[in-house]
């Protein structure tokens, strides 16, 4: 345990240790509080946080300073095996929203880390975050590689490689990473946010985010990235960049139904600072279901305000790979989505039953708004199976001015309408 002051640490080996036996861990290989740390080359490894109760930080737990990690090794660290866990390799959070840690990651390599082994936790929270949980921290976390990290062996796993949480009061900049092959939940109870989750006042911007699945034995959301709901089930508000990254080869389903192979994005509160904004993205050949129902092969926009999608490829992507089961929106998925606007993009080469380059309609939920917003400007070509567009009703408006061909444009009336679908 390092108290205030300055540390550094190099070269050094901090293996095989554990937080607590009986009681919650924080920090398995190591645990500092108000400290402006240095950590440089050393190799983080198969640490445990809690073997008792609910552990944070398998590798490492910081919860305030600054703290500094540039070219180490976190590897086989577990934040618990006994409840709920989060942070497998790294946990860093804060005390005060005035007190909280501010993190630089460069260069380190975030591998085989586990937020929870238990098979439940009991403390009504998520576990997740396998490789790095930033939780209401400032950070800068640039040039490093996440893979093959777990959020959850045996219960509901969310945010496989990454899980910032921002909120309002930090920031966050997530840029020029690798978060490949990661999985968010391992067991039937599925999970979310495969690669990364992101909420708050954060940047995700030229990262490349693949082969990740957010559930393998069972129904999941978000294969690669889940923007909005993530690890913590909620959102203090602030707006979420979502720029340049190339998210490819993302699973959210396995063995369940799937919500957004490549992306989820959804807010869960009305706060009127939860704006997302997602540009410049390459999404292509995702999968939001391998053998269920799926929607949004490549991205699923849910309840949501204001979000903007503008200038992204999405790129040969599923709803369901199960003809058998019903896929909605082989691009894109819009459901609940208020003032959401789709500008200057290209929806190709998608597969889905119905809609396979865009479906639009309500959640079942009917506290949800209807869905309403515009496409500008956009492309939607030669998508395969079901119609290139299909709008679902009770819809409010949808305004088109797209490059599609005259015959396969598609408005729909300015109020919620009783037919079933009006296909495109």
């Amino acid at each position: 345990m390092l108290r205030p002051g300055l540390v550094v640490l190099t070269g050094n080996t901090v293996q095989d240790n554990t937080g607590s036996q009986g009681f919650t861990g924080y920090g398995g290989g190591i645990f500092t509080s108000d400290v402006t740390v240095t950590l440089s080359g050393n190799v983080l490894a198969a640490n445990t946080a809690s073997k008792g109760k609910d552990g944070y930080g398998g590798g490492f737990y910081a919860e305030s300073g600054v703290l500094t990690l540039r070219d180490n090794t976190i590897e086989n660290n577990v934040a618990s095996t006994a409840g709920l866990g989060d942070g497998g390799g790294l946990s860093f959070g804060y005390v005060t929203y005035d007190v909280r840690a501010a993190a630089t990651l460069t260069g380190n390599t975030v591998r085989g880390n586990t937020g929870s082994t238990a098979a439940a936790n009991t403390s009504g929270w998520r576990s997740g975050a396998g490789g790095l949980d930033l939780w209401l921290a400032d950070g800068t976390i640039s040039g490093n590689t996440f893979t093959g990290n777990t959020g959850a062996t045996s219960q509901p796993g969310y945010c496989g490689g990454v899980a910032i949480y921002a909120g309002v009061h930090a920031a966050a900049y997530f840029t020029g990473n690798l978060v490949q092959d990661n999985t968010a939940g391992a067991a039937a109870a599925g999970g979310g946010g495969g690669g990364l989750c992101a909420s708050g006042n954060a940047v995700v911007d030229g990262n490349r985010i693949l082969d990740n699945r957010a559930a393998t034995a069972g129904g999941g959301s978000g294969g690669g990235v889940m923007l909005g709901i993530g690890l913590r089930g909620a959102s203090l508000g602030g707006p979420t960049t979502f720029s340049g990254n190339t998210v490819r080869g993302n699973l959210a389903g396995g063995a369940g139904d799937g919500q957004g192979g490549g992306l989820y994005v959804s807010r869960n509160t009305m706060n009127p600072t939860e704006v997302f904004t997602v540009t410049h993205n390459l999404i292509a050949d995702n999968t939001a279901s391998q053998s269920g129902a799926g929607s949004g092969g490549g991205i699923y926009l849910g309840p949501s305000y204001m979000a903007r999608l503008d200038a992204n490829t999405i790129l040969g992507n599923t709803a369901s790979k199960n003809a058998a089961m019903t896929g909605l929106g082989g691009g894109l998925s819009i459901a609940s989505s208020d003032e959401f606007s789709v500008t200057n993009s290209v929806i190709a080469r998608n597969r889905a039953a119905q809609g396979s380059g865009v479906w639009l309609g309500k959640t079942g939920n009917q506290s949800e708004p209807v869905t309403w917003g515009r496409f500008l400007h956009t492309t939607i070509a030669d998508n395969q199976v079901g119609a290139g567009v299909w709008l679902e009703s009770p819809l409010y408006e949808a305004r088109w001015s797209t490059r599609m061909p005259a015959a396969r444009r598609c408005w729909s009336p300015p109020r919620a309408t009783t037919a079933s679908a009006t296909r495109c």
